[in-house]
């Protein structure tokens, strides 16, 4: 890889990848539903065994699941900002 090309990737538009990132889930939510997001999801669980054969242990599942649940709440706290007034 040359520097040129690295440089070039550090200075994309990256406000401009996101928009068009949102932009393309939103028309394959729109066009497939829901299902659409349970695939991907399947596929991303798919790919992370195919790089982990041995899973994570019973500890990283723990841990896992307790960062997932702080998240949750932090959410479940922040919800009123998102509800329509």
């Amino acid at each position: 890889m040359r520097p040129e090309d690295l440089r070039a990737f550090a200075q994309r538009r990256w406000d401009l990848v996101a928009d068009s990132k949102l932009r393309f889930i939103g028309e394959r939510f729109r066009a497939e539903g829901p299902l659409a997001t349970r695939r991907v999801a399947r596929r991303l669980a798919e790919r992370w065994a195919a790089l982990h054969p041995g899973g994570p242990s019973a500890e990283a599942r723990r841990q896992d699941l307790s960062d997932h649940l702080a998240l949750k709440a932090k959410l479940d706290r922040a919800s009123h900002a998102f509800r329509r007034r």
